[in-house]
């Protein structure tokens, strides 16, 4: 049991370093040049939307996606409404969460820009995190294709 609680504990802390590693060149490509914590948390919102396409399958079949990503059989008492509730919210928070990080980190216009970015000033701020739902159906699928080709090649 020890052995498992230090293995969980160095994971915890270099899981920063790991999601940079794995998903650093969609942060970049993303949201350009980023400090080390921000990175690193960068990191984790884009790993977030691309696990996104399993937060949509524990919808469709919660206690089943619930035993495929937390290995956690869920017990018979336990009602599938709320594991359904817990999916949709996880599902709606990572879009949500990916707009509203890019509509944090859009350039301020100081009247000088394009008129694109004056229209995009315009915005409700609904508009500007509901665009985080097709960013993160991009996200989901390039990691999708990259999964698939890396797979085929090996």
């Amino acid at each position: 049991m020890a052995i498992l609680q230090a293995l969980l504990a160095l994971l915890s802390r270099s899981l920063g370093r790991i999601a940079s590693s794995i998903f650093g060149w969609a942060v970049v490509a993303l949201f350009g040049q980023t400090s080390g914590r921000e990175k690193a948390a960068l990191s984790v919102l884009v790993g977030a939307a691309a696990a996104w396409p399993l937060l949509l399958l524990g919808i469709a079949v919660p206690r089943t996606a619930t035993f495929i990503l937390g290995f956690v059989p869920l017990p018979d008492w336990f009602p599938e409404w709320a594991v359904r509730v817990a999916w949709i919210s996880l599902a709606a928070a990572v879009p949500i969460g990916v707009g509203l990080t890019m509509a944090m980190r859009q350039p301020r216009s100081r009247g000088t820009g394009t008129a694109a970015e004056a229209s995009a000033q315009r915005e409700s701020v609904l508009t500007r995190l509901l665009r985080g739902f097709p960013i993160t159906i991009g996200i989901a699928g390039a990691f999708l294709v990259v999964f698939v080709t890396v797979r085929r090649a090996s």
